[in-house]
């Protein structure tokens, strides 16, 4: 493997870990890539973004403890030092083993859920709501109103809540109206006359 080295703000990078270590407490294997100045580390379906220079490799994939070793691990120098060669990721004097490659779907669905995540949470904010109180709601979800939605509805996400806003009060869920929706859809599709 060509070796291949960046340059990342030590605090940022400290905190960033932090970040996915709180959250991700599961997870057993961290992914590092690099796209537009910013090195995207990833652990499970979370991600943070840290400013970066240098050259990158795609994506590798490190064992959590890299993550959980750098989260607390004090560094007194403003730029911390990035390198993979030879099958290894070189963070500050300490080497771990790392693959090239990542799962990219993962990956992809981590940072779409992260900012999704940070744009709720903004959302929110001046209402008290926190990061941490979106992070709840979604550990406490319920996985069957999930599968009423998909990433094409946002048209009917826009009417859903208009209709909502003017139904709230009455003890009206989004689910539900999204629940009517479907049954309605459903109902037209098989009284449409089949062509011969």
């Amino acid at each position: 493997m060509k070796s291949f080295l960046l340059e990342v703000k030590s605090s940022a990078l400290t905190q960033a870990l932090k970040h996915l270590c709180r959250f991700e407490k599961t997870e057993l294997q961290a992914c590092l890539s690099y796209r537009d100045g910013a090195l995207i580390v990833s652990l499970g379906r979370t991600h943070q973004e840290v400013a970066a220079s240098g050259s990158w490799p795609g994506s590798i994939s490190v064992l959590r403890n890299w993550a959980e070793t750098f989260s607390i691990k004090p560094y007194p120098h403003a730029v911390t030092t990035l390198r993979v060669e030879d099958g290894g990721l070189w963070t500050r004097e300490f080497c771990c083993d790392c693959q090239e490659g990542c799962k990219q779907e993962q990956d992809e669905e981590a940072i779409n859920r992260q900012k999704n995540i940070d744009a709720a949470a903004r959302i929110l904010e001046r209402h008290g709501v926190t990061y941490d109180d979106i992070i709840a709601l979604l550990n406490a979800a319920d996985p069957e109103k999930a599968k009423l939605w998909s990433p094409d509805d946002s048209l009917i996400v826009n009417d859903i809540g208009s209709a909502w806003a003017r139904l709230f009060s009455y003890g009206i869920e989004p689910s539900d109206i999204r629940r009517l929706l479907h049954r309605k859809h459903r109902d037209l599709w098989k009284s449409h006359p089949k062509r011969p």
